[in-house]
């Protein structure tokens, strides 16, 4: 017995989809959490937004750019909820969370 995969129910290529896009987030947050303590930081170069912010921290007073990171997203991630919709925000959340809770 074969699976069209093309030709599924809605729910379930709604979910294959979901599924999808939320292992390329999953792959995506690694290869960004790695970024910042094998490329950036050792090589003191400072990134842009609120990752730069959260380096910046770190050179400065030592504090971890990791949580630093994560802290300045939560209120960007409530207003992205607040303000926006929600689908989208979410992803944005689960990027934040994924990438910067294990980085240096």
């Amino acid at each position: 017995m074969t699976i069209n995969i093309l030709n599924q129910d809605k729910p379930l290529k709604k979910l294959t989809e979901n599924l999808q896009d939320y292992i390329l987030i999953i792959i995506g947050s690694l290869i960004l959490a790695a970024n910042v303590p094998l490329f950036l930081e050792p090589n003191k170069v400072i990134s842009t937004g609120v990752t730069g912010i959260g380096m910046l921290t770190h050179y400065l007073w030592n504090w971890p750019i990791g949580m630093v990171t994560l802290a300045l997203n939560i209120p960007l991630f409530i207003v992205g909820i607040k303000y926006g919709g929600g689908r989208d925000e979410c992803r944005y959340g689960f990027v934040c969370t994924g990438a910067y809770a294990y980085s240096k």
